[in-house]
């Protein structure tokens, strides 16, 4: 079995994603589910790093914690959008950056390790 977490970014009624997350249970793949317009910045925690060996860094949600390096996917599917309080440009800019804001460091920690 390879014990490498799939990353599923969505909101927590997504009925499409509850299928796909049983479906990975169900082949015993590691998930951690997280809505970034939710969870982050609390109580998810993102910590990544730079350095000669690359990009690094875990995503921890509640209890439930992911080595970037070692994530095999990132699912991303409609998670709510982040939350602004600064007007209508903002929260636009807010929900383009939500997807590749995660797809990038999840793009970057994988470099490191491939």
């Amino acid at each position: 079995m390879d014990g490498r977490p799939v990353l599923v970014c969505t909101q927590d009624e997504d009925a499409t994603a509850d299928l796909v997350i049983a479906e990975l249970n169900r082949r015993r793949v590691p998930v951690l589910r997280f809505d970034p317009g939710r969870d982050f910045p609390a109580p998810a925690v993102l910590a990544a790093r730079t350095g000669t060996g690359g990009w690094g860094g875990r995503l921890t949600v509640g209890e439930r914690t992911a080595d970037l390096s070692a994530v095999r996917a990132l699912y991303h599917r409609r998670p709510n959008a982040y939350p602004t309080d600064s007007g209508e440009q903002s929260a636009r800019f807010a929900a383009q950056e939500n997807g590749g804001d995660w797809a990038e460091c999840w793009a970057r920690c994988r470099g490191a390790c491939t």
